[in-house]
């Protein structure tokens, strides 16, 4: 019986072997695994890693506490339901 062939191997065998493999993996950001923009920047990771206006001190005390996994996102849910920053 014939074993069925991967996309990646049928590519191959069709197109030969890609000359942009590499350049392809280093364009990945390190942290999200999306790809970068053009400047090389990760815009994923630049949304979800900003503060609500005013929150700024609060999520750099938020960063310091191991049981908080993401002090972004929990300072944006506070924020969205119009809780106040303490630190000011």
């Amino acid at each position: 019986m014939h074993e069925p062939k991967t996309l990646r191997e049928s590519l191959r065998e069709t197109f030969g072997e890609p000359l942009i493999e590499e350049s392809i993996e280093t364009n990945v950001c390190e942290r999200c695994g999306k790809m970068l923009g053009f400047n090389g920047e990760c815009e994923a990771c630049d949304l979800t890693e900003k503060a609500p206006p005013g929150w700024e001190k609060t999520v750099k005390k938020m960063k310091k506490h191991s049981e908080i996994d993401n002090p972004f996102a929990l300072a944006w849910s506070m924020h969205k339901k119009s809780d106040k920053s303490k630190k000011r």
